[in-house]
């Protein structure tokens, strides 16, 4: 505090928020990750087309990582 206190910093107190997701939500998590193997074996069938694989793959990779 000293050291802030040579440059005129304003003391301001610190607040910590934390996130506990309830049960409900972990078990949405829980089926999309069972959901990512039969998305999988959709998209990789040989009858779709690449590009369509490449879309869903850009639209589904931010549930999955």
């Amino acid at each position: 505090m000293r050291y802030k206190r040579k440059f005129a910093s304003e003391e301001k107190t610190i607040s910590f928020l934390t996130y506990q997701p309830e049960i409900e939500a972990k078990h949405s998590e829980e089926e999309a990750g069972n959901l990512l193997p039969q998305l999988t074996a959709l998209f990789t069938q040989d009858a779709v087309p690449d590009q369509l694989t490449e879309k869903a793959g850009e639209v589904l990779y931010r549930f999955f990582c």
